[in-house]
């Protein structure tokens, strides 16, 4: 039984509470509208919460009425956002209103065109990607939906106080202290952030400021990250051409690949597939395979078994499958590539192997999209078992939450299995 203790902070005894009720960060999150990022720092006393943010959180988790009265008794900061530590400039993120620009120019619109979908001058628009000031909560929530924010992206522009914020920096040492405290970030930020990073590290490399080499990292990664917020084969050409510059910094050079190139290659060889070219894929990975770094050499046999497949090598593709998944370093990751496999094995009517690696989600995965690609995938492996009626409690349990949060990759496998299953 969970009881309100002085002792602890509000932030812990609220862990207490989600975790009693069986709730990863991501799913309270969606429940009571604030960020899971936020959430994790009252759990770990960084930052407290508002009355009104408590009292959103008390009512999801449905702690009772004499417990609640002890937390918000011991609510002592009226503000929304109070942090018990100062951050340096160089520490600090992306600035909302780059990540409003950022929006902008993935959706392919001009300044004009986004204002005239939230009814607003352009000048003020331009204010605010400048950071010169804030829209209110109905503007912003607009603009998000004519920007085709994601959930979590909104989430992420609508519960912070952005007024605070401050521009990128425009030099770069600065710009790699940003980046580094990037790597710790909630993936959702990451995505929007790589973005406004890889804009102005390029602003750098054009005017000279910066190397190819120095380059490469930002350019591969934000490629890497793009392509996994979508997750979608529409996405994945432009995902290709972002990282494309990796490729001629990698082939000047016969140093070990920095983890920004081994992304820049994985989305390359992606696109040569996608333009039915397995044969320069391959050539390319076996170019390249002695330089990966040892943490990532389990690469190699992942980049094999989806050209290996593309090709139409079904089996010579499961062993590479194979020997990747038995590289995984972690738990986490070994639950990652098992999934996968099983997607590949499904698509090619593999059922009965992909029913022998199929496994229950982590007790502790905190993903929303991982917790649902899995129980996709049971309905997929049931539905093609013959076991329709199983299958169909699988789906009906997570279809409406993907359709509703879910990647473009989700939505997409949920809508085919759902026809699929009732056909």
């Amino acid at each position: 039984m969970v009881l309100a203790s002085e002792t602890l902070t509000v932030g812990q005894q609220l862990q207490q509470w989600r975790l009693r009720r069986g709730f990863s960060l991501g799913a309270l999150s969606l429940r009571c509208g604030i960020h899971k990022s936020t959430l994790s720092r009252w759990e770990r006393g960084i930052q407290s919460p508002s009355m009104r943010e408590l009292e959103a959180a008390l009512s999801v988790l449905d702690v009772p009425t004499h417990e609640a009265a002890v937390l918000r008794r011991q609510l002592d900061t009226p503000r929304a956002i109070l942090y018990r530590h100062q951050e340096s400039p160089d520490e600090s993120q992306v600035s909302g209103g780059e990540l409003l620009r950022m929006l902008r120019l993935r959706a392919g619109m001009t300044q004009g065109d986004a204002a005239r979908k939230v009814g607003v001058a352009r000048e003020l628009l331009s204010r605010w990607e400048r950071g010169g000031g804030w829209p209110d909560g109905q503007k912003l929530h607009a603009l998000c939906f004519a920007l085709q924010a994601t959930v979590e992206e909104t989430l992420h522009l609508t519960t912070r106080a952005w007024q605070a914020q401050t521009p990128l920096p425009n030099d770069k040492e600065a710009l790699d202290c940003v980046l580094q405290n990037l790597q710790q970030a909630d993936s959702m930020e990451r995505n929007l952030s790589y973005l406004a990073l890889a804009s102005r590290y390029d602003a750098l490399y054009r005017a000279g400021k910066l190397s190819e080499a120095e380059a490469t990292a930002i350019w591969g990664h934000y490629g890497m990250y793009h392509d996994r917020c979508h997750y979608y084969s529409r996405y994945h050409q432009h995902s290709a051409h972002l990282a494309a510059p990796a490729l001629r910094s990698i082939r000047s050079s016969t140093a070990p690949l920095k983890s920004g190139q081994v992304a820049a290659l994985t989305l390359i060889v992606g696109a040569l597939l996608e333009q039915e070219k397995p044969s320069e894929a391959l050539q390319l990975v076996n170019e390249l395979h002695l330089r990966l770094p040892a943490a990532q050499r389990a690469r190699y046999p992942y980049l094999v078994a989806r050209i290996l497949e593309h090709s139409g090598q079904i089996d010579e593709a499961v062993q590479q499958w194979e020997k990747y998944i038995s590289d995984a370093g972690s738990s986490s990751d070994f639950s990652i590539r098992q999934q996968h496999f099983v997607a590949m094995l499904c698509r090619h009517g593999r059922y009965s192997d992909a029913a022998r690696q199929l496994a229950p989600p982590l007790p502790n995965e905190s993903h929303l999209w991982s917790l649902w690609e899995n129980q996709l995938h049971h309905a997929w492996v049931l539905g093609g078992l013959g076991e329709l009626a199983e299958a169909q409690r699988y789906l009906q349990r997570v279809l409406p939450l993907v359709q509703q949060s879910g990647s473009e990759y989700l939505k997409d496998l949920g809508s085919s299995l759902s026809q699929w299953l009732t056909r």
